[in-house]
């Protein structure tokens, strides 16, 4: 849940100083974002479905999933559908290019594969830490830098 234009006033007129109302705003537009992109991506759904089922493509479940883009993290519903005879799939998924299990989109795990292969994993953490709104834990890093450097797509 957002806070409220209230609540982000109080910020603006109670921080003790400019860093502090940098980073509540910022924090606030963060969420602001992620909660947009969220909302685009069930309507982009609604749409991709409303195509589906006139092609007999039926609702078998809502499911939740949350991915960390560049500009934070969304958290998002989407509609798994089926058809006699059919494998059932994720269309949003599709359609956005969402890997199975991957917390992290495509972007993101070239951005924190490029850090990983040119510092510490430690260092890279601290570093994504500090400078975005990205958490990823040191082997993590190692993970997605393996992954993405044996593809080729971390350069």
């Amino acid at each position: 849940m957002l806070p409220s234009l209230s609540q982000i006033i109080d910020v603006l007129k109670n921080s003790s100083t400019p860093i502090d109302m940098e980073m509540g705003l910022s924090l606030w537009l963060k969420d602001l974002d992620s909660f947009i992109v969220g909302l685009l991506f069930q309507r982009l759904d609604k749409e991709l479905y409303a195509t589906y089922y006139e092609k007999g493509w039926r609702i078998d479940r809502i499911e939740s999933r949350t991915i960390q883009f560049i500009f934070g993290e969304v958290r998002f519903e989407r509609r798994r559908l089926r058809k006699k005879g059919e494998k059932s799939f994720l269309p949003l998924d599709e359609a956005l290019g969402l890997e199975k299990r991957k917390r992290y989109s495509l972007n993101v795990r070239k951005k924190i594969a490029q850090m990983g292969s040119q510092m510490p994993f430690r260092q890279a953490e601290k570093g994504l830490r500090i400078c975005s709104p990205i958490s990823a834990s040191h082997t993590t890093i190692h993970s997605i830098t393996q992954e993405i450097g044996g593809k080729g797509a971390g350069k």
